[in-house]
């Protein structure tokens, strides 16, 4: 409550193989076509942990 202020940390352990990243991005902007027709589609990302190189990105369409 007194003196200036410090700077204040939560430091978090990530045990590898323990936690993923997920995310779907919009892809339809991206303008793909087959056959003359748009494709409604997006990109699902999953990653396993930050310690992680594999990188999974398939195409989900709706």
């Amino acid at each position: 409550m007194h003196g200036p202020e410090r700077e204040v940390i939560f430091r978090q352990t990530h045990p590898p193989g323990q936690l993923g990243l997920s995310d779907f991005t919009d892809a339809n902007g991206l303008g793909v076509t087959i056959a003359g027709a748009a494709l409604d589609h997006r990109l699902y990302r999953f990653r396993l942990d930050r310690y992680s190189t594999s990188l999974s990105l398939p195409v989900a369409t709706s």
